[in-house]
């Protein structure tokens, strides 16, 4: 099968929610009409024993907030959906 072939059958270009481009709404996609996701698939998560984040962590998430909420980093049609 090809590449191309076997992309379509895992994830159809409908399956996933997509931004509209021009008006920037959310499209919903397939998926969301399913009446149950299969979690059989899904392995069981363990706690971690430090359930807190590292402060470089914390360092990198601030930096990341002051650039998207910037002049430089921001879009125009961001506050739209905050």
């Amino acid at each position: 099968m090809k590449r191309k072939e076997s992309a379509k059958r895992y994830a159809p270009t409908d399956t996933f929610d997509r931004e509209d481009e021009k008006t920037h709404a959310v499209v919903n996609g397939t998926w969301r009409e399913e009446d149950e996701m299969p979690t059989d698939n899904l392995l069981p998560l363990q706690r971690g024993v430090n359930q807190n984040y590292s402060v470089e962590a914390k360092l990198v998430r601030e930096e990341l907030k002051e650039y998207f909420t910037s002049p430089i980093g921001e879009v125009h049609w961001q506050y739209k959906y905050i």
